[in-house]
């Protein structure tokens, strides 16, 4: 018969009281879990646009074309046309972009397994017969890319094609650029060379009516002289007009190509 020490009973009994205080205590300063779900608000119909239907969705208006399109001149468009197409920057560019893009798809292709076939056929005579020995083969292999090399090329090629396209389309811009500022500076030219041509006859029109009416009495020379000399001025601008003009047209010609 075994008996129990009294004063373990005791040293137990505590252990438990200070085991169920110390969890009380925890319970106590544990934080309560509050849902992270947002409360509802309450918001006035009025604020809804849509009168609590469901919105349509947006339609969006078509992309516009290229940009030189949007001054709606035909013959405009027809140059820069023409300029992309002849431009020597603008064909090799387009041509090192043929390139990258065919680096991109090498690069690409060494990653994908290679599949490989064969066949092959055969007569045997043999002592007493005669037969046919037919052999087909299939191979297929793919090389691993363990540390990411294959991935790595495929990158960087597509890294040089993308570069490459910005190159071609900074290009097509500066090209478009230049020949549409020669378009309108050559049509600005024609204007003025018009105008300057229409203010001439007219200006020599009245020198003309000013010296017949100086002849007859009626106006006095100096008249005549301000019409002569508004004439002499006009007819100085034309030349200058028209040098400026075939150099415009020269110059947008180049580009032209």
């Amino acid at each position: 018969m075994n008996l129990r020490n009294p004063f373990d009973v005791r040293r137990t009994r505590a252990l438990l009281a200070w085991a169920a205080s110390a969890l009380l205590l925890t319970a106590c300063a544990l934080p309560v879990v509050r849902s992270s779900a947002p409360p509802a608000l309450a918001v006035p119909d009025h604020w809804s646009s849509t009168g609590g239907q469901a919105q349509a969705p947006a339609v969006l208006p078509e992309a516009p074309g290229p940009w030189w399109q949007q001054f709606g001149d035909a013959q405009l468009s027809e140059l820069i046309t023409q300029a992309l197409a002849a431009h020597t920057s603008v064909r090799a560019a387009r041509e090192a972009l043929a390139q990258a893009r065919a680096q991109v798809e090498v690069q690409a292709a060494s990653l994908s397994p290679q599949l490989g076939a064969s066949a092959q056929a055969q007569r045997a005579r043999a002592a007493n017969s005669t037969g046919n020995n037919f052999r087909a083969g299939l191979d297929a292999g793919w090389e691993l890319d363990l540390f990411g090399r294959g991935r790595a090329a495929v990158d960087a090629a597509q890294a040089d094609a993308e570069a490459t396209a910005a190159a071609l389309g900074s290009a097509q811009v500066s090209l478009a650029a230049e020949v549409a500022a020669n378009y309108i500076a050559l049509r600005g030219l024609q204007a003025r060379l018009a105008i300057a041509r229409s203010n001439l006859a007219s200006q020599q029109e009245t020198l003309q009516i000013s010296h017949w009416r100086l002849q007859a009495g009626l106006t006095s020379s100096l008249v005549t002289e301000q019409a002569r000399a508004a004439v002499e001025q006009t007819a100085a601008q034309i030349p200058a007009l028209e040098s400026s003009l075939a150099q415009t047209r020269h110059a947008l010609a180049v580009l032209i190509g």
